[in-house]
């Protein structure tokens, strides 16, 4: 059996090799016209409409989740993984 220490030590490794080997690569090219959406009739006054109320039921799950997040019954180790899951689905426009 592999001992726990062997097997640390190897996702370590992968994960730094991976991060560095991403410094090597060259970035993947997207077309221009890659955000030109085929609904940019305003819909209510709103550009790209259907795009933007897409996003209207992650919004909702997001809310709902944080808003019962202290009625769940979680393990312990496992609340913050939940918090950033429902905080993380909240439509942000940077």
């Amino acid at each position: 059996m592999v001992s726990d220490k062997l097997v640390m030590w190897l996702m370590k490794s992968i994960t730094i090799v991976a991060f560095a080997g991403v410094f090597f690569i060259q970035p993947i090219a997207q077309d221009l016209a890659y955000h030109n959406f085929i609904d940019e009739a305003p819909v209510f006054g709103i550009y790209n409409f259907w795009n933007v109320a897409s996003n209207i039921p992650f919004l909702v799950v997001g809310v709902i989740g944080l808003w019962q997040f202290k009625r769940f019954k979680l393990i312990e180790d496992m609340r913050l993984a939940y918090w950033l899951l429902f905080f993380g689905l909240l439509p942000f426009k940077p």
